[in-house]
Formats: structure tokens, C-alpha cells, sequence
């Protein structure tokens, strides 16, 4: 399994964009560019562009599997493996590790997605019984209502799923922070737990709208406003936010 530390060879696939989303931003401006004018100069420019992406990539990619089977590379490697190179071979084994990184770093909702990805070759690949071990370990500890919902929607591992329902069911109802409610909501907005999540947001953006006003009344600006950002920014929509927006115009008419 890799390691993070820091290996010069690590920065061979950093690629100026994404493998997929750098092809469909060239092949877009490409079609636009045939609509305006199919005789534009700008046409055989992108072409080779296009072609020397193809020729860099497959330049790097023997180098980047070198790292790989090497089991010495950054976080960041991992990542931009399967940005750059998505339907590499390599990519059960790459996704394994960066879920393992992530899981370390405490990146639930990314260690649960690459898990997952591991496994799609099938459930009896070594990458796919390794995900799930790290699976079946990581739920029950699971905080991130996102990362639970993604374990819930699965429908290869039965059992996998049933934890992820009895965990999901009960975090939705006691999560601690803000944000991730939010990040729920905004991944699932029409998941079957949205109402759960939200009055559970309401709750947690009150008691943060308290800490506000007990702040304020001590004179400690700093924590106030990291408080009021947190309410207007993970939840905007909440009796807390508008509280504070009423505060706001009744302020501002007052020295006005």
C-alpha cells in the first residue's frame, strides 16, 4: 500500500485539467467554433492540440503505472491518476488506495466513493474484497450523512447497505455540524431524509445563532462572525438566518 510522502515522480500526470473534462472543453469549443465558421484557422489548432494531449498521455502513462506498482506516491498522484486516466486498468487498485488515504485523513464522503469505485470490477476482485473490508469497518463510525446516502444507494453489497440504513437513520437526527447537513442536502436534495436533515439544520443553525448573541455580548467579534458565516453560508434557508438578516436591516436603519 502507498505511502504519503513526497516523490518528485508523483508530478509526471498533473495534467493541466482533468482527463474527461479537458477533451469535452476542447471538443466544445471545437463544435462552436464549426458553427461560426467551418473554414476557421482556429479548427486545425485544436486538432493538434487534441493530438498532442492523446501523444502526451500516453507518454506519462507508463510512468504514472510505474509509480503505481512502485506503492510509493502522494494523495494528490492517486487523484490525478484517475482524473487523467479513468479507464486505465490500474484503477480498482489506485481508487483501494486513495479510499485508504482518504479514510486516514478523515475524508468519509471521498473514502466511501473511491471504496466504492474499487469494487465495480466485481465483488471477487482483490481490490473489490479490500473496499469492502474497509467498508464494513468505516460505516458504523460513519459521521457524513453524504457518505452514508452513497452506501444506502449501492445495490451490490446487501449487507453493507442495511448498516449504512441503520447509521443514516440515526445520524440524520444527531449530526453535530452544520455543513454536513448541508452537504446532504446539496448532493441529495431529493433524498428520502431531506426533512430529517433539515429540521436537524434548523436546530444546529439556532444554537449557533445563540452562540452569536453570547459572543457578541462578551465582545468577542471573531467568534460572532465565524458563527454568522457559518449560518448564512450551510444554511441560508434556516429561522437562524433570517434572524440574523432582520438583525442586519434593523442595524443598518439605525445608523442610517
Amino acid at each position: 500500500m502507498g505511502t504519503a510522502v513526497h516523490v518528485p515522480v508523483t508530478a509526471v500526470i498533473v495534467l493541466p485539467r482533468p482527463h474527461e473534462e479537458w477533451r469535452r472543453a476542447y471538443r466544445k469549443e471545437q463544435d462552436a467554433v464549426r458553427v461560426l465558421d467551418p473554414k476557421s484557422g482556429l479548427l486545425p489548432t485544436i486538432a493538434s492540440e487534441l493530438r498532442d494531449f492523446d501523444a502526451r498521455e500516453k507518454e506519462l502513462y507508463p510512468q504514472a503505472v510505474a509509480v503505481v506498482r512502485g506503492g510509493v506516491y502522494e494523495t494528490a498522484f492517486l487523484s490525478s491518476f484517475l482524473s487523467n486516466f479513468p479507464d486505465a486498468k490500474e484503477v480498482p487498485q489506485v481508487a483501494l488506495s486513495l479510499g485508504d488515504a482518504y479514510s486516514r485523513l478523515g475524508n468519509q464522503t471521498d473514502a466511501v466513493a473511491e471504496y466504492l469505485a474499487a469494487g465495480k470490477p466485481g465483488p471477487d476482485s482483490p481490490e473489490a474484497k479490500r473496499a469492502r473490508a474497509g467498508l464494513i469497518n468505516l460505516t458504523p463510525s460513519l459521521k457524513e450523512l453524504a457518505a452514508l446516502q452513497q452506501l444506502v444507494d449501492q445495490d451490490r453489497d446487501p449487507e453493507l447497505r442495511r448498516l449504512a440504513s441503520e447509521r443514516l437513520a440515526e445520524m440524520v437526527k444527531s449530526y453535530d455540524d452544520v455543513g454536513n447537513g448541508a452537504e446532504y442536502l446539496r448532493r441529495f436534495p431529493a433524498g428520502k431524509y431531506v426533512p430529517d436533515v433539515i429540521n436537524r439544520l434548523n436546530v444546529l443553525a439556532d444554537n449557533l445563532y445563540g452562540e452569536v448573541v453570547l459572543y457578541q455580548g462578551v465582545g468577542d467579534a471573531s467568534k460572532a462572525i465565524e458563527r454568522i458565516n457559518k449560518i448564512l453560508t450551510d444554511a441560508p434557508l434556516s429561522p437562524a438566518a433570517a434572524r440574523l438578516r432582520d438583525r442586519a436591516v434593523l442595524t443598518a436603519q439605525k445608523t442610517g
